[in-house]
């Protein structure tokens, strides 16, 4: 999840399986992102680089470049956030040794939300997100691979999520149907 999507992080120690199931155990990191804004319009946009170093090497090449931008806004009963966001990475090996050549990592993201509020009792929100990974690993034998990673050794991902949320406010508490 890029940083740029997330609203807040929660983490709630112990026993929260009451809550949210048997699988909480022992607790709970609850990640909650940024939902559409409630301005006319607005934006953000971001672009960093930086170098994928160890405590033995010293590059100063840029070997990871993170940019994205989110557009949100906010008309009468309905409201809207739209966001892209691109990382890649080239410059850290994914296996310790001297023969083994630097992995590359890529990441798009794509998040849109619209929600529409028709009364202060009833609230309709639709979402889409879009990822797309693609990775490059070491010989997992080791040693020297005469076979790029470009070509055997590598990793392609690529989901599409969407849903909608219902929710229906009452005098003593609300209906919330969330489907994906």
């Amino acid at each position: 999840i890029p940083v740029e999507q997330i609203e807040r992080i929660e983490i709630m120690k112990g026993a929260s399986s009451t809550l949210y199931g048997t699988g909480a155990a022992t607790g709970v990191i609850n990640i909650t992102l940024k939902k559409a804004s409630n301005v006319k319009i607005g934006g953000n946009a971001y672009f960093n680089f930086g170098t994928q170093n160890t405590s033995i090497t010293s590059k100063i090449a840029a070997q990871e470049v993170n940019q994205g931008f989110s557009v949100f806004g906010n008309k009468q009963k309905i409201s809207f956030l739209t966001s892209l966001n691109h990382s890649n990475s080239n410059g850290i090996s994914e296996a310790k040794g001297i023969d083994y050549e630097e992995d590359k990592f890529s990441r798009i993201n794509l998040n849109q939300k619209v929600n529409f509020n028709f009364s202060e009792k009833f609230k309709l929100n639709f979402f889409a997100n879009y990822d797309k990974i693609k990775n490059t690993f070491d010989n997992p034998f080791g040693g020297i691979s005469y076979i790029s990673d470009d070509v055997y050794n590598n990793s392609n991902s690529e989901q599409f999520r969407f849903g909608f949320n219902p929710k229906y406010y009452y005098s003593k508490g609300e209906f919330n149907l969330n489907t994906s």
